[in-house]
């Protein structure tokens, strides 16, 4: 944005506004009909799992719940499993 400042007359550039970047939302693979979306942390995803009803013991073994998925994984490691395998999100370090 260009403002002046002042009555000399002098040329001002302010910086532009920082905005927010919004999370990237993903639509739900679980269950058909869902409108829900959810972000892409394993936070998120656990919590949209535990939403339809979809939970387990953190040490059963169970089969991943997107859609086309039959790979068998402990219930604690399926949000991670999604997040990497299933939405291409990649461990920040």
């Amino acid at each position: 944005m260009l403002a002046f400042i002042g009555a000399a007359d002098h040329l001002h550039m302010e910086p532009p506004p920082i905005l927010p970047i919004a999370p990237t939302l993903y639509p739900c693979p679980f269950v058909m009909g869902c409108v829900m979306s959810f972000e892409g942390n394993v936070q998120a995803i656990h919590a949209h799992l535990c939403q339809h009803g979809i939970i387990y013991n953190d040490r059963e073994s169970v089969t991943c719940p997107y859609m086309g998925c039959t790979k068998e994984i402990l219930w604690k490691n399926i949000p991670c499993h999604i997040k990497e395998c299933h939405l291409r999100i990649r461990r920040t370090n």
